[in-house]
């Protein structure tokens, strides 16, 4: 049976707004539904539309590689660019002397089966598959919004009202499309709530399950489209006997080599600490200063492993009741075989460093960051001011044209997520500033890190103690002056 008049080209132009090719679509549904009244037809043999399919599959196979190089996710980019890619063998069948093209034309696997070739050949009309492909398309664009309910139910009952049976009373066959479309509705949008239950839960159940971190490989948020949803699930507190020492940056891990949204630590050796005589203090900086700094933490230790959490220039750790700590030269600390509840003191000097003295890794760029970093450094000049000045420059230029989000848009095909950032949006969260200061930091011979941690800041009255939540984790630059 027939596609009905205008069905397909108004899946076009659905497909289009949804997809934001609107003009294109314009031109493809013209084209498409112009076959109604210009009646010039060609006669198309087999070989001809065979070649036309393999243009089809070349462009199609064109689509992967440029969204696979743009930094694009692929899947569903290259789904909602489909119809551009089948479009040239649906236009030959409507525009040739044939409503049907042969299935071998298609697929190659049908061209190379010999029992296939001597058996009658057989054939599809491509309009109908074409226009679920527009709606599935249009599907792809991902726009959130009724809108896109209600144009999918008008073109399908647009599409069945055709092939209804011919018994069926018109009234009694569109009250039943209606309920249909009313528990679609209903059901689709329950299947949303679930979803997002779903994904909240599962995702503190994880973090609430497992919160320790690889120390040498961080895997960033760097490049993915749409909001954050960090987890508001506390999981672990902190005590001050001085409230003006918090809020506090409270420090898990740090990295030195970047790579594609990802930081690695190149130091990855644990070392073991050992305690003094009393067994629950850790001596991690030899004649330590005494003008230090004292807090408590309190974290549950699941499994009897967890990563400490720890301010800069920790010097010991007293009064934590564990069999075992071992540290890194980048200054993670990794505690074994405590109780279901840690507590520890820390004795620390925040004018202090920590961690191992630079080396290469920490003024390394990566070529695909090269050029925006440099870019921006020239701009602001920043190689002809002392080194404490470059710091004040930097600091200047994200506070004054940046904008901290946890809500990112798509970026720019030709840009890797970092240097669009840096040279287009300029609005995002704190992985990709910390990303981009100790790359530019880098960039005028100032060695720097990456860190990843908790910004404890927010006091509870009834406890007396600072709550640090999921949503506390941070990213911030460590770098190397004086």
């Amino acid at each position: 049976m027939p596609t009905p008049r205008l069905l397909v080209g108004t899946a076009i132009l659905f497909w289009g707004w949804q997809a934001k090719f609107l003009p294109i679509a314009v031109i493809m549904a013209v084209a498409l539904e112009g076959s109604q009244i210009v009646h010039i037809r060609w006669n198309l043999t087999s070989k001809e539309f065979k070649r036309i399919s393999d243009l089809c599959t070349l462009i199609l196979a064109g689509m992967v590689v440029y969204h696979y190089a743009g930094f694009e996710p692929v899947t569903w980019d290259v789904l909602k660019w489909m119809p551009m890619a089948f479009f040239p063998l649906v236009l030959a069948q409507v525009f040739s002397t044939t409503d049907k093209i042969d299935l071998d034309a298609l697929f190659l696997l049908f061209r190379l089966d010999k029992s296939i070739k001597r058996s009658p050949k057989k054939r599809i009309d491509l309009t109908y598959p074409f226009f679920m492909l527009c709606i599935l398309s249009a599907g792809a664009a991902n726009v959130r919004s009724d809108v896109f309910f209600v144009g999918i139910f008008v073109l399908t009952a647009w599409a069945l009202w055709y092939a209804r049976p011919s018994h069926r009373a018109p009234f009694f066959w569109l009250m039943m499309l209606i309920v249909a479309g009313i528990v679609g509705y209903a059901g689709q949008s329950g299947l949303h709530r679930l979803h997002l239950f779903v994904e909240k839960n599962a995702f503190d159940w994880f973090t609430a399950s497992s919160q320790n971190l690889d120390p040498f490989h961080n895997m960033t948020a760097i490049g993915e489209i749409g909001a954050l949803k960090p987890s508001k699930r506390i999981i672990f507190r902190v005590e001050s006997k001085k409230r003006g020492d918090l809020p506090l940056l409270l420090h898990e891990a740090s990295y030195d080599v970047y790579r594609f949204s990802t930081w690695l630590a190149s130091r990855t050796r644990f070392v073991r600490v050992k305690p003094e005589a009393d067994r629950s203090t850790w001596i991690l900086r030899p004649n330590p200063k005494q003008n230090h700094r004292e807090l408590t933490v309190y974290a549950p230790l699941k499994g009897g492993r967890a990563l400490l959490k720890w301010p800069r220039g920790v010097q010991s750790i007293l009064k934590m009741p564990a069999a075992k700590l071992e540290t890194t030269p980048f200054g993670v600390m990794r505690v074994e075989q405590g109780p279901g509840l840690l507590t520890y003191k820390i004795k620390y000097d925040p004018q202090a460093s920590t961690g191992v003295k630079p080396g290469k890794k920490d003024l390394f760029i990566p070529d695909s960051e090269k050029q925006v970093i440099e870019k921006i450094a020239q701009e602001l000049d920043l190689k002809s001011f002392s080194d404490p000045q470059k710091i004040g420059k930097m600091v200047s230029f994200f506070q004054n044209h940046f904008k901290y989000s946890l809500i990112q848009k798509s970026f720019s095909k030709n840009l890797s997520p970092l240097s669009n950032f840096l040279a287009n949006s300029r609005t995002g969260h704190c992985e990709l500033f910390a990303t981009a200061a100790v790359l530019l930091l880098r960039s005028v011979n100032i060695p720097a890190r990456y860190a990843t941690g908790y910004f404890a800041h927010e006091y509870s009255e009834l406890e007396e103690k600072f709550i640090v939540r999921m949503s506390h984790a941070h990213a911030w630059t460590l770098f190397y002056l004086n």
